[in-house]
């Protein structure tokens, strides 16, 4: 192998880690911002986005995301 395809064979590596890493920080912050354990003490007609953004201080984008991946592994268990 060249060192030009090494190379860019590397970076590619590097490039799919830090993507991984940034997927990672996200979803830490998102559990991390609105932890489970505090969702699940809310009563199920507080879990809207709305309600969430004042208790949490999050964007509505954030809780609507959030609450996609509380969903997405309900859905998977």
């Amino acid at each position: 192998m060249s060192r030009i395809k090494a190379r860019r064979k590397s970076v590619d590596y590097v490039s799919s880690f830090a993507e991984l890493q940034e997927m990672q920080a996200n979803t830490f912050a998102y559990k991390f911002c609105i932890p489970l354990f505090m969702l699940k003490n809310l009563a199920p007609q507080e879990t809207k986005t709305r309600m969430i953004t004042s208790i949490f201080n999050v964007t509505n984008e954030f809780a609507h995301k959030r609450l996609k991946i509380l969903s997405d592994n309900v859905h998977l268990s």
